[in-house]
């Protein structure tokens, strides 16, 4: 009877042991792989969405928005991948998002436009945070940037729908 207490007590003792080694040598590998994992600009070709541009036409109307062609910039160097505006932090999300705005023109303040930059300011914080926190997740990078890429693409498709639809001179039966 001791003989079978005392082998028990050494199994689970052993268990014991073996599970505090695993916790321990899983510790080390997360705090050794500080490095932070990225992609390149084959892997975000491989995403499937549509990408929309804009239309000459509505170049030439958003000349002097500030905010949009800002957005621009950042959206295409996520593309190279260039993350700096997401770890300098030298313009916060906010200011941007004011400044687009602010400097939106009337003709394009309408309801779907300004919820798609509100899309993208959602998308903006998304990415921020995965870059910040989950750093070492290459499979949840490449989706907040081609969600990223997305909302943008969107933005640019009404912009562009706003423009036609305003061509059409549509007469209506009095």
């Amino acid at each position: 009877m001791t003989l079978r207490l005392l082998l028990l007590f050494y199994l689970c003792l052993s268990i014991a042991s073996c599970n505090k080694t695993q916790q321990q040598s899983a510790e080390v590998a997360v705090s050794t792989t500080k490095e932070k994992i990225r992609f390149t600009e084959t892997d975000l070709k491989t995403l499937d969405y549509t990408e929309f541009s804009l239309d000459s036409k509505v170049k030439s109307q958003i000349s002097d928005w500030v905010g949009y062609f800002t957005l621009a910039t950042i959206i295409e160097d996520l593309k190279i991948p260039d993350f700096s505006f997401f770890e300098n932090n030298d313009v916060p999300i906010e200011d941007l998002i004011i400044e687009t705005h602010d400097t939106l023109p009337e003709k394009f303040s309408t309801q779907a436009i300004l919820s798609r930059i509100t899309i993208i300011e959602s998308m903006l914080y998304k990415t921020k945070e995965i870059i910040e926190i989950h750093a070492n997740d290459r499979a949840q990078l490449l989706i907040a940037v081609k969600d990223l890429s997305e909302a943008f693409s969107n933005l640019n498709f009404q912009l562009n729908k706003k423009i036609e639809k305003d061509a059409q001179n549509i007469e209506r039966p009095n």
